[in-house]
C-alpha cells in the first residue's frame, strides 16, 4: 500500500473518535460530514438514508449543497419502490450526466452544479441502507487512494451509524418502560379516569409525542375533548384555538371520530406538504395547519368490553419524530392500559350506583310495605275490639281488602323481578282477545282513576281482535301502564289508551297521558329496575319502580318493542309497545 494513502488512513482512523464518540445521532451525522470533509476534498457532501417508514430515501445530514437539493424524496425507482441499495461498492462518476441510475434527478443535478459524485455505500445490518456521497461542482476523475479512503470513511461511517441507532432505540425503550410505568401509577392512582387521563396525557410529553390529546364520548354519546397536552402552554392555546376556528369533521377518516367509530387505529408516519395542500380547502387553513409543525401522528382507539369509548392521539412536531408499526403498537398498549383504567371506574361507579338504588328500593319497599300492613292491622285490631261501629264494617272490610290487594301486588311484582333475574319468567303463547284484555284493564284501573279525577279513554282499531300472546302477562302489561299513567297524571288530566294494527302484523298498544312527564335527562332509565327519576314524587305516588322494568322484560320476551317519548317535565308522556304478529308457520 502506497505511503500517502496508509498516511490518510491512519489520519482517518485518529478522526474517528469524532464519530464514535457519541451515540448520539445528533452527533453522528454532524461529525460523519466533519471528517468526510477533512478526509476527501469535495464541494459537497451528503448522508442519504433509507426511511423504511416512508419508504424513501433521504438526505439525514448535508454539508455543501443547497436546502432544496437536500430536501429530496426519493420513494420510486425506475418506477418501483425504493429499497436497499443493491449496489454495495462505490460509484464514482465523474459526469453524473452519464450515470443511468441518476437519470431521475439529472434536473437537481444539474441545477445544483453537480458534474461528479463518489457514492460509498454505508452497509448496516447486512443491508446498504445508506450512502456517504461526494459531490463535485467541477468535472473530478477519481484516483483509486481516493476511493479507498473514501470507503474506510464509509465503513466507519456505518458502524457509527448503527450504534446510534441501538443507543436510539435503547433510549426509545427506556422512555416508554418508564412511561407505561409512570403512566400505570397514575391510572392506579384514582377511580377519576378524567383527571388520571389528563396526566397521562400531561406525562407522554416531549418523550413520547410532542403533542397528545384524549378524546371521550360523553353522556350524550358526543365526541369531546378531555385533554390536550404540550410541553409550551401557548402552543396548547394555539391548538385550542386552531380547534375552535376549524371544528373536527366527524366524517373525517384520519382523526378521533373515526378511530372511535371503527375501533381501528390510525397512523400517518409523514405529514407532507402534499397532504396539507389537498386536505386543507383555503391558504389560510394551510398555513395554520403549516404552524402546527405537525410530521406524523397516530390515533389508537380506548377500548373496552362495550367498545371504543375514545381516543388517544399522538402527535410528533417539533422533534421531527416520524411514527413507525412499532411506536403504534406502543401506543394500543398504552390505550389498552387506560380503557382497563376506564371500566374499572366505571364498573365502580355502577356498582355504587346499584348499592345506591338498592339502598332507595329497601327503603322505599319498607314503606310501601309499612302502608298497607299498618291499614291492615289497624282495622284488623279495631274489628277485634268492637272499636269499628256496625255500620262501618263494610267499610273497613273494604280498606283491609284493598291493602291487602296492594300487598299482593308488592309480593307479585318482587316475585316477577326475582323471576326475572333467574331466568325463571316463562311465556305460554296462545291466542288472546286483546278486546277483552283491554276492557278488564279499564275496568281495573277506572276505580283509581275516578277517584283522581282523571278521564279514561280508549280508541281499538276494529281490525284488531286477537294476538299472539302469554294471556297472563298481556293483561299486565296493560294494566301496569295504565296504572302508572293514572299515578303519575293530575286531577282534570286524561290517559288514552290505543290499539291499532301493524303493517306485516302484530299490533301497537299507546299509552298517552297529560301526566308530569319524563325529565329529558331521566328518559334513557326509564325502563331500568329500581330506577327513580325523583324519590320525593315516588313517594308521592307510591310504588316501587318495578312495573316499567317489568313490562320491558315482557315485552322483549314477546320479541316485541317498548319505546318512552316525553317533551319532558309537565309535558305528559307515550309508552308504545309494538308486538308481533304469530310466527309464520309456512
Amino acid at each position: 500500500m502506497p505511503a500517502a494513502i496508509q498516511q490518510r488512513l491512519f489520519g482517518l482512523v485518529s478522526r474517528a473518535g469524532v464519530l464514535l464518540g457519541s451515540p448520539r445521532i445528533e452527533d453522528v451525522l454532524p461529525g460523519i460530514l466533519t471528517v468526510a470533509r477533512e478526509s476527501v476534498a469535495a464541494d459537497g457532501y451528503a448522508v442519504w438514508r433509507l426511511d423504511r417508514t416512508r419508504g424513501a430515501w433521504v438526505i439525514a445530514g448535508h454539508a455543501g449543497v443547497s436546502e432544496e437539493f437536500a430536501a429530496a424524496v426519493i420513494s420510486t425507482f425506475q418506477g418501483q419502490p425504493v429499497g436497499a441499495a443493491q449496489q454495495v461498492d462505490p460509484i464514482a462518476a465523474e459526469d453524473v450526466l452519464q450515470l443511468p441510475m441518476l437519470e431521475e434527478r439529472r434536473e437537481a443535478y444539474v441545477k445544483e452544479g453537480i458534474a461528479s459524485i463518489l457514492a460509498i455505500p454505508l452497509i448496516i445490518e447486512g443491508d446498504a441502507v445508506g450512502s456517504l456521497v461526494f459531490y463535485y461542482r467541477a468535472r473530478h476523475a477519481f484516483h483509486p487512494d481516493e476511493i479507498e479512503v473514501a470507503r474506510a470513511l464509509g465503513h466507519l461511517a456505518g458502524a457509527a451509524l448503527r450504534t446510534a441507532d441501538l443507543h436510539s432505540q435503547q433510549i426509545r425503550s427506556e422512555q416508554r418502560a418508564l412511561y407505561l410505568a409512570r403512566a400505570a401509577t397514575a391510572l392506579a392512582a384514582s377511580l377519576d379516569y378524567h383527571e388520571t387521563l389528563k396526566t397521562v396525557a400531561q406525562m407522554a410529553v416531549p418523550d413520547i409525542a410532542d403533542w397528545c390529546a384524549v378524546d371521550i364520548i360523553n353522556a350524550a354519546g358526543d365526541v369531546e375533548q378531555l385533554a390536550l397536552a404540550h410541553v409550551d402552554p401557548d402552543r396548547v392555546e394555539y391548538a385550542k384555538a386552531f380547534g375552535r376556528k376549524y371544528p373536527t369533521d366527524p366524517a373525517s377518516k384520519s382523526g378521533a371520530h373515526h378511530v372511535i367509530r371503527t375501533g381501528q387505529s390510525v397512523l400517518l408516519p409523514h405529514l407532507t406538504d402534499e397532504m396539507i395542500v389537498q386536505g386543507a380547502p383555503s391558504d389560510e387553513h394551510r398555513e395554520d395547519v403549516r404552524a402546527l409543525r405537525i410530521t406524523s401522528f397516530m390515533v389508537v382507539p380506548l377500548r373496552t368490553r362495550h367498545g371504543a369509548v375514545g381516543a388517544m392521539t399522538f402527535v410528533s412536531a417539533e422533534s421531527g419524530r416520524h411514527y413507525s408499526q412499532p411506536d403504534l403498537q406502543f401506543a394500543e398498549t398504552v390505550a389498552d392500559r387506560a380503557a382497563v383504567a376506564i371500566e374499572n371506574a366505571r364498573a365502580y361507579e355502577e356498582a355504587r350506583r346499584a348499592n345506591h338504588l338498592k339502598d332507595e328500593f329497601l327503603a322505599t319497599l319498607s314503606h310501601e310495605l309499612r302502608t298497607p300492613l299498618n291499614a291492615i292491622l289497624g282495622y284488623a285490631r279495631m274489628l277485634r275490639t268492637g272499636a269499628v261501629r256496625e255500620e262501618r264494617r263494610d267499610e273497613a272490610l273494604d280498606v283491609i281488602e284493598r291493602n291487602s290487594a296492594a300487598l299482593a301486588q308488592i309480593v307479585e311484582d318482587i316475585l316477577d323481578v326475582s323471576r326475572i333475574i333467574s331466568g325463571k319468567l316463562k311465556l305460554t303463547m296462545t291466542a288472546v282477545d286483546i278486546r277483552q284484555v283491554l276492557a278488564d284493564a279499564l275496568a281495573t284501573v277506572a276505580v283509581a282513576a275516578e277517584r283522581k279525577g282523571v278521564r279514561l279513554a280508549s280508541r281499538i282499531d276494529p281490525r284488531v281482535t286477537i294476538v299472539h300472546a302469554d294471556k297472563d302477562r298481556v293483561p299486565q302489561i296493560l294494566w301496569n301502564l295504565l296504572t302508572n299513567a293514572v299515578k303519575f297524571t293530575a286531577t282534570g288530566g286524561s290517559v288514552e289508551i290505543t290499539i291499532a294494527p301493524l303493517a306485516g302484523g302484530g299490533v301497537e298498544i299507546a299509552v298517552t297521558d297529560t301526566g308530569r312527564g319524563i325529565a329529558p335527562e331521566f328518559l334513557p332509565f326509564i325502563f331500568e329496575r329500581f330506577r327513580q327519576a325523583d324519590s320525593g314524587a315516588v313517594r308521592e305516588h307510591g310504588g316501587l319502580s318495578l312495573g316499567l322494568s317489568i313490562v320491558r322484560t315482557i315485552v322483549e320476551m314477546h320479541g316485541g318493542t317498548i319505546h318512552a317519548t316525553s317533551a319532558g317535565e309537565g309535558q305528559g308522556a307515550r309508552f308504545s309497545v309494538r308486538l308481533p304478529g304469530p310466527p309464520d308457520l309456512c
